[in-house]
């Protein structure tokens, strides 16, 4: 059950990520949706390892895991946005 409690939040803000990011950032709903999963992951069970919440399911793990997933996105869109910004696309 707390897997599926972090896939859910992980996809939910992978999308809304995904809709934030700029269009010209060579993130794709996948790779977004992954690293939003990964950080939800994370700090859903980091939460819990640490003695913060006593299950990821509780409301607390579930902001952790929705902040996790949001900063990892947030990771990702900036190192996304610099590799964009130091090698830009030449017009063929």
């Amino acid at each position: 059950m707390p897997i599926l409690v972090m896939l859910i939040v992980g996809l939910a803000v992978g999308v809304v990520g995904n809709w934030m990011l700029p269009r010209h950032s060579q993130a794709g709903m996948l790779s977004t949706m992954i690293f939003a999963f990964l950080g939800s992951f994370t700090f859903g069970f980091l939460g819990v390892a640490l003695g913060l919440y006593p299950t990821i399911a509780s409301l607390a793990g579930v902001v952790m895991s929705t902040v996790g997933a949001l900063l990892l996105v947030g990771v990702y869109a900036l190192v996304m946005r610099s590799a964009v910004s130091r090698h830009p696309r030449t017009p063929v």
